[in-house]
């Protein structure tokens, strides 16, 4: 009885591990039916990570991406804005003028609210940077005399630039403008025969400095609004007259104005 029991322990002992490795190379050629090679089949998880990540890598290579650095591909600009001009007034004339049969003293000249409009065109260095240049004129009514005057002005300009949302074409942005020329203001009408030929019209260096906002519509056209500030030195020439109507002095007087304006800018 024991040797029998002796003879099964080893006989089962001797089988079990062929009958193991046998459910193993089943199991293995059941694998192998779903992939190529053994070689394939050990790296298949890394193969599927792999596989996921270069189809993550190739969606954000085509994702479109609006981002404010691609406006750099039209980096010349032009536009032209409109709005109202308030020029300072003028005094210190002390001329002499005629009028109901009496002589009556011309000490100030007031140029009324103004219209005009400007136009410009640069090239944009940077996000940050570009530079233009740019002629303005307005007109209006002036006082004595009912009459009239026209103001005008021609400047370069740097343009400092900064977009409250980088990452977006669609952002406003914010700008600044000091600029660098010549301007003056022309009187007419009985004004301009009172003044004489020397103070009737008058132009002078200048300085301007420019400040808005702008908000792209299109991927070619913003609109802007901005307010501008500009003093042209010593512009009109103003006379004064001592006894028996012979010049005493004369003296050179600073013309300048406010203005805000809106317009639309154009990218190429």
């Amino acid at each position: 009885m024991n040797i029998k029991t002796t003879v099964l322990a080893i006989i089962l002992a001797t089988g079990l591990p062929v009958a193991v490795q046998a459910q193993d190379a089943n199991e293995y050629e059941n694998y192998q039916v779903a992939c190529n090679s053994g070689a394939e089949c050990n790296d298949f998880e890394v193969n599927y990570e792999q596989s996921d990540e270069d189809k993550v890598a190739q969606t954000r290579r085509t994702r479109p991406r609006r981002t404010r650095s691609s406006g750099l591909d039209s980096r010349y600009y032009a536009g032209g804005t409109l709005g109202v001009f308030f020029p300072s007034e003028i005094d210190n004339f002390n001329v002499g003028v005629l009028g109901a049969g009496n002589v009556t003293t011309l000490q100030t000249v007031d140029p009324g609210t103004g219209f005009g409009g400007s136009i410009y065109g640069g090239y944009q260095f940077s996000d940050l940077i570009g530079a233009d240049i740019e002629g303005f004129v307005s007109f209006g009514d002036a006082e004595p005399f009912d009459s009239s005057y026209t103001s005008y002005g021609f400047f370069v300009n740097p343009r400092f630039t900064y977009t409250l949302d980088p990452d977006n074409t669609d952002s406003i942005y914010l700008f600044a403008s000091p600029g660098i020329g010549l301007a003056g203001i022309n009187f007419k009408d009985d004004l301009s025969d009172a003044l004489g030929d020397d103070s009737d019209s008058g132009t002078g260096f200048a300085l301007q400095i420019k400040a808005g906002a702008g908000y792209p519509v299109s991927d070619s056209i913003d609109i802007i609004a901005q307010a501008r500030y500009f003093n042209a030195f010593n512009a009109i020439e103003t006379t004064q007259f001592g006894q028996g109507g012979t010049v005493s002095q004369t003296e050179d007087k600073d013309f300048n104005a406010f203005s805000i304006e809106a317009g639309a800018n154009f990218k190429f």
